[in-house]
């Protein structure tokens, strides 16, 4: 079974791959055409910025993995839900650290794009931004989610989700810029499509494994 997994995950990781470069491929053209260069461009530039903050993540969501499988394959299970529970302690802290950090980077818009933006396009650039934080910060969680799941061998379920993941928000993408050529309601998608999935691999996670929040002493 385990093989299974390992087998059916690794051709799924290459289907992953070929749809994510597919995406980009033929999604992205369309979404400069919907929102249009200027639009587009500011879209692009906090997703840049927000995605240098990103790197304050610290690979939580490996480690989880890493030491999960490590405790399995050395019969050592019953530190799992301690270790879990350090890790989302772990995952408060940091995610204090990028809130501060992305409230400084909002401040500082105004002024780094002085010169590059008009005041609308300011303005759009901060809730831009806003938005892209807290994805940042549920991206840390679910990081956690990810890691618990694939440290179980659940390479299946995991890389399926991925796949479906791109698939909706695809979709999502197309049926959305048809409504509107706002690039704040294309963030606004993502993040609902991240909490949903995030719900989802947690109820997977509580009726598949016995994993106990615990308090740390």
């Amino acid at each position: 079974m385990k093989l299974n997994q390992v087998k059916s995950g690794a051709v799924l990781s290459y289907l992953l791959i070929i749809c994510s470069s597919l995406y980009g491929f033929l999604i992205t053209p369309y979404i400069i055409g919907r929102l249009g260069d200027a639009e587009y461009g500011v879209y692009k530039s906090i997703a840049a910025l927000a995605g240098s903050v990103m790197v304050l993540d610290v690979g939580l969501g490996n480690t989880v993995m890493r030491y999960i499988a490590k405790y399995r394959a050395a019969n050592e299970e019953y530190k799992i839900s301690e270790f879990v529970s350090m890790s989302i302690i772990q995952a408060v802290l940091l995610c204090i650290v990028i809130a501060l950090v992305s409230f400084v980077i909002i401040l500082l818009v105004p002024y780094t794009y002085a010169n590059t933006f008009t005041q609308l396009q300011i303005k759009k650039a901060q809730y831009l931004f806003i938005v892209f934080s807290f994805n940042m910060l549920l991206h840390v969680f679910d990081g956690i989610l990810s890691g618990v799941i694939t440290g179980h061998n659940q390479f299946v379920f995991s890389n399926s989700v991925k796949l479906l993941r791109i698939f909706i928000r695809a979709i999502a993408t197309v049926v959305l810029l048809q409504i509107t050529d706002n690039s704040l309601f294309m963030v606004l998608m993502d993040t609902a499509l991240v909490l949903l999935f995030m719900a989802v691999e947690f109820v997977y996670i509580q009726r598949k494994f016995p994993i106990k929040i615990q308090r740390i002493r």
